[in-house]
């Protein structure tokens, strides 16, 4: 209990701390570490991604899983630590993102495929992406047999299905076949989507993930 109460102060921490920083820092390292929009004053910004269709770059998911595990791997090997504890040292850092992104169903769904994929390894099991995928889904229904009921969790496997299926195609047909298979649940859900989506995705994606996040992150610190 005693360890629980100093995680949620150091998320009531960062939820102070982040309030303090200009606006946009505010809103990006809120919406990146905690998974939530810290002023009702962003709710435009919001609207500008969603109205986009780009608004799945502001998830927390497996881009985040996996630098989080890139940075806690490199540490561990220049601390020569083995596999084994490389793998524990990234399992500790993802239950704490978990706790820190209040069970955003994306991280969770990612953090879980990378520890399947990990086990299956040390096992030496041979099981494809779409299994693990499947396993994953599985377990995390067990977690939380209402998952399905929000729709972030509906995008978050219909996106990483998509990406499964379209693995081997090439960037621009990538981007086109995975807003033809999520148009559907963006029309259901959202009653709008935007022409200009598959281009926006190709412009504005690397731009977030190779120049705001880095950015972002280096300022919060």
């Amino acid at each position: 209990n005693e360890l629980i109460d100093r995680f949620h102060s150091f998320r009531f921490y960062l939820q102070t701390y982040l309030k303090k920083m200009p606006r946009i820092l505010a809103f990006f390292g809120s919406e990146l570490l905690l998974a939530e929009n810290p002023s009702i004053d962003n709710q435009e910004i919001l609207n500008n991604y969603r109205d986009l269709g780009v608004i799945h770059i502001l998830s927390i998911s497996g881009l985040h899983v996996g630098i989080y595990t890139l940075v806690v791997s490199a540490i561990c090997f220049w601390l020569k630590l083995t596999e084994e504890e490389t793998f524990l040292c990234c399992l500790f850092i993802l239950l704490f993102g978990i706790f820190l992104s209040n069970g955003q169903a994306g991280f969770i769904r990612a953090s879980l495929s990378y520890v399947l994929g990990k086990l299956f390894k040390f096992k030496k099991w041979q099981v494809s992406r779409v299994d693990i995928l499947g396993l994953t889904c599985l377990l995390h229904l067990l977690i939380n047999p209402r998952l399905f009921m929000g729709v972030g969790a509906i995008l978050s496997y219909v996106l990483a299905f998509g990406l499964q299926l379209t693995d081997k195609m090439t960037n621009l047909k990538r981007s086109i076949a995975l807003n033809l298979f999520l148009t559907p649940l963006l029309l259901f859900y959202f009653f709008q989507f935007n022409l200009l989506t598959v281009a926006f995705n190709m412009l504005v994606v690397p731009y977030f993930n190779w120049i705001v996040m880095p950015i972002t992150f280096v300022n919060l610190v």
